[in-house]
């Protein structure tokens, strides 16, 4: 998150918030989805995952890509 300068929520879902930011280092706009580290249930860890496999597979020059988060 250092690298980011959170500007303002843009949304929120079932699991987290997204946020529109600004990359410090270009100052190109983002968003970014924040997902708080709390207990889940077993049926809502399995929703994530599916999330997550959906918007691994995305594929956009506005998607900005990070790795080693998520297993």
């Amino acid at each position: 998150m250092d690298k980011y300068k959170v500007i303002e929520i843009i949304g929120e879902g079932s699991f987290g918030r997204v946020f529109r930011a600004t990359e410090k280092q270009t100052g190109n706009t983002v968003a970014l989805k924040l997902i708080p580290k709390v207990s889940h249930s077993d049926r809502e860890i399995s929703s994530m995952r599916s999330e997550f496999k959906i918007q691994k597979e995305l594929s956009h020059p506005n998607i900005v890509r990070k790795t080693g988060l998520v297993n």
